[in-house]
């Protein structure tokens, strides 16, 4: 959606008239910008007006979707499932997490990470309850995509994978030990090492509606690697039509 001047103005100012979507040259005149700032112009003719509660409804003569818009992957970092409290950080209010012991969620800043920091949960080490967390992925289509979870190979444990309630993957992380540190993609291809971290991957083939998809990671047990918790540097969902 194409929402002008909405960080100065607010939503409630959004009364574009239909002078705004205009054709240059020249492109001095342009009215209309994107979420990022930046000017753009709208190729096509808004037609029935509409007021509603926040501004003026169009609907369009002619318009097409390009294929990228469903093409294009999605990553989603494992820092977004936290917020700031005070000099520490907890886990955002829609995020869920069943545990029997509580454990501080960190953002730790991480040189190589993909968004300079990862999120880490450490365990006492050998521990052997329960620890679930749930969250949704707010930007995926319903299609098939190649979820790949960037990891630490030396923190973790014995984990169940779940989207959308169906368990998609398991894992235990002393395969990465096993494996002499590589991995083995369900594509063919292998992941090799970053300094400590690596991926693993699995197929999703269960997408739901636009927004709702949701992930659930499930601790199984400490397994044999040295340290126990989760480490998410991100998720990318990579879509795939075969």
């Amino acid at each position: 959606m194409l929402i002008p001047y909405v960080l100065d103005h607010g939503i409630f100012e959004n009364l574009v008239e239909q002078d705004a979507f205009i054709h240059p040259p020249p492109p001095d005149t342009l009215k209309m910008k994107n979420i990022l700032g930046d000017s753009i112009y709208v190729e096509y003719d808004p037609i029935d007006q509409f007021f509603c509660s926040n501004g003026y409804a169009y609907d369009y003569t002619e318009f097409e979707v390009p294929d990228t818009l469903f093409a294009a992957p999605q990553r989603f970092e494992g820092e977004h499932l936290l917020e700031p409290v005070g000099t520490k950080f907890a886990w955002r209010q829609e995020v869920k997490v069943n545990s029997a012991s509580t454990f501080e969620p960190i953002r730790e800043f991480v040189n190589g990470g993909s968004n300079d920091s990862i999120l880490r949960v450490p365990f006492s080490l050998g521990y052997d309850q329960n620890f679930d967390l749930e969250f949704k992925v707010p930007t995926l289509f319903p299609r098939r995509y190649l979820m790949v979870v960037r990891t630490h190979m030396f923190v973790g444990g014995i984990y169940d994978i779940y989207v959308n309630d169906e368990l998609v993957f398991s894992i235990d992380y002393y395969d990465y030990i096993l494996q002499r540190e590589l991995w083995y993609s369900v594509t063919g291809i292998r992941y090799k090492p970053e300094g400590a971290f690596n991926r693993f991957d699995c197929w999703v083939d269960n997408a739901v509606p636009y927004g709702e998809c949701k992930v659930k990671f499930v601790y199984n047990g400490p397994g044999r690697v040295n340290a126990n918790g989760l480490v998410i540097d991100y998720i990318d969902f990579i879509p795939y039509d075969e």
